[in-house]
């Protein structure tokens, strides 16, 4: 990220979800395992931002040897004129069994 011209960047290490709470639940699906990444991302071409504060959360759903299930939050606030905003992103990775 920061070869796009991202600043601060500080990414915490993935974390054990030990005991479940609406913080680590997301779209209704409880994670496992979770972590967060701020950064400033930087947006050109808009006379009125150059920058905005960005909070991205992961939420490890599943990993075992036919599934990968992670669902990603982007949070992006206190931006100029503009609303405070978040996309929910969703990755899902299928594969046959091992043996098969």
């Amino acid at each position: 990220m920061a070869f796009r011209g991202e600043q601060s960047i500080v990414m915490n290490p993935w974390e054990k979800v030990e005991n479940p709470s609406d913080e680590s639940t997301l779209l209704g699906q409880q994670a496992r395992m979770m972590r967060t990444m701020s950064m400033i991302v930087q947006v050109k071409g808009n006379p009125m931002v150059s920058v905005c504060p960005t909070t991205k959360t992961y939420y490890l759903l599943e990993n075992s040897e036919t599934k990968f299930h992670m669902l990603c939050r982007n949070n992006t606030r206190d931006v100029p004129y503009c609303d405070s905003f978040q996309i929910i992103e969703e990755y899902l990775f299928l594969s046959p069994e091992p043996n098969s």
